[in-house]
């Protein structure tokens, strides 16, 4: 090894020496493990505005359309179709013929009846001719035996002849009811086979919504034929918790929307609320009326029905979101801007009636004004304190 080799290696010995020294040194020096101070982050955050004004709590229930009023037309008597000129979504008038039977059977009945009354009214004849004789024969018989000439025997015994006379007469008059009522009775199976659109309260048109046979089908007594409604008004059914149905009424306004008409919104009043619940579902049914002039809600469909339950006139507003949750408590970050940067100040709060994204709120602590903004977006990220910025602001 050179003399120059042996110095190289010395002077490199020294150097990492002396790097081992300082590094040692900053180590074990207390300076170098003391905390260094750092400025707290501002959280960027959007904000909104605290109200006052008038909040309503609102209910929406999912209902059916329902007709108000639905009849289905059976036969009374069993027989073959002749015709059925109606058929689905047409219209129908009180009173209208919905089908006819065959009639012939009926008709015979009729014309066998009229004429056993014919025969009925000539024994009343018969009858009242020999009860007139009778009683004749009854009057002469007795002035006769008051002169002496008939004797007491003969006078019995016309008696007994217009006695008998009367009662011939009496049972040819029942007859000729009993033959009427036969009579009458075919009549009206007769009238059975025209089946006729009828319905209680006041005539209206309403509308073919089920038909069940067709003709030159032979159908039996009872049997349905067609189902007939009324879409003027409809009726829109809904069910209810007890926490709402105490704070239901009738004759309360509603609203109510469909899917098939966007954009479009019915008025309506409830009409009945059902006195008790159903045991199963613990709900209770409520129904609204729907004025359906134009027939545009059908039965069948399904509808929203928005109920406003309470209108508050004045009370304190934030945004839904603005509402979040520290320790079990919910809180929103007010905006503190007597600072710099602004800060956000968790404020303990009850929330109230929600309508549309907005909540009513009240302070738990309302020592402090509740007044100014609320942060409604990154309050996921702050603390009671937290130094914010607005971005929003910033850029303006």
């Amino acid at each position: 090894m050179t003399l120059r080799t042996l110095a190289t290696a010395a002077t490199a010995l020294l150097i990492v020496a002396a790097v081992g020294a300082l590094v040692t040194w900053r180590l074990l020096s207390p300076q170098a493990n003391a905390p260094r101070p750092q400025s707290r982050m501002e959280i960027p955050v959007e904000v909104a505005p605290i109200q006052v004004g008038p909040i309503e709590d609102a209910r929406v229930f999912s209902a059916s359309l329902e007709a108000r009023a639905s009849v289905t037309i059976a036969a009374k008597v069993s027989g073959l179709i002749t015709s059925l000129p109606l058929d689905l979504a047409d219209r129908v008038e009180q009173g209208q013929t919905v089908a006819t039977l065959d009639s012939a059977e009926s008709a015979q009945s009729v014309a066998q009846a009229q004429a056993e009354l014919a025969v009925a009214q000539a024994d009343l004849i018969d009858a009242q001719n020999a009860l007139e004789i009778a009683q004749r024969e009854l009057d002469r018989t007795r002035e006769l035996n008051t002169q002496g000439i008939a004797t007491d025997t003969e006078l019995d015994t016309a008696r007994a002849t217009q006695l008998a006379a009367s009662a011939e007469h009496e049972v040819a008059k029942a007859n000729i009811q009993r033959v009427e009522s036969v009579l009458e009775a075919a009549r009206i199976r007769q009238s059975y086979t025209t089946i006729r659109a009828d319905w209680e309260g006041t005539s209206g048109t309403r509308v073919v919504a089920n038909r069940y046979v067709e003709e030159g089908e032979t159908i039996t007594a009872n049997q349905p034929i067609i189902r007939i409604i009324d879409l003027d008004p409809v009726i829109a059914a809904f069910t209810v918790t007890e926490r709402d149905y105490a704070r239901m009424r009738v004759g309360q306004s509603v609203t109510l929307t469909t899917d098939a008409y966007q954009g479009r919104t019915w008025t309506g009043a409830i009409e009945r609320i059902a006195p008790a619940f159903d045991e199963g579902s613990r709900q209770a049914r409520v129904e609204v009326r729907i004025d359906n002039t134009d027939e545009a809600l059908r039965p069948g469909m399904f509808a929203r029905v928005r109920a406003v339950l309470e209108t508050i006139d004045s009370t304190t507003i934030v945004p839904e979101r603005s509402i979040a949750t520290r320790s079990g408590e919910r809180v929103v970050f007010v905006i503190d801007d007597s600072v710099t940067p602004p800060v956000a100040r968790a404020r303990a709060i009850n929330v109230g009636v929600i309508q549309d994204e907005h909540a009513q709120v009240t302070p738990i602590d309302d020592s402090t004004p509740f007044e100014g903004r609320v942060v409604t977006l990154g309050q996921q990220l702050l603390d009671d304190g937290s130094p914010i910025s607005i971005p929003s602001e910033r850029d303006q």
